[in-house]
C-alpha cells in the first residue's frame, strides 16, 4: 500500500511540475510577443512624429 501512495505522489507531483512549467513557458512567449509588439508600435509612433516636426519646421 505504501508504493501505491508513492507513486501517485509522484505522479502528482509529475503533474503539478509540468503544468508550473507549461504555465511559466507560454507566459513567457506571451510576454516576448507583447514586447515585439510594442516597440514595433513605438517605432512608428517615432517615425510618424519625427516626420510632423519635420514637417513643422519646413512650413
Amino acid at each position: 500500500m505504501k508504493t501505491a501512495m508513492e507513486l501517485i505522489l509522484a505522479i502528482a507531483l509529475l503533474i503539478i511540475g509540468g503544468s508550473t512549467g507549461i504555465s511559466l513557458l507560454l507566459s513567457t512567449i506571451q510576454g516576448i510577443t507583447y514586447e515585439k509588439k510594442r516597440e514595433k508600435r513605438d517605432l512608428e509612433y517615432h517615425a510618424e512624429r519625427m516626420k510632423n516636426l519635420t514637417d513643422e519646421q519646413n512650413d
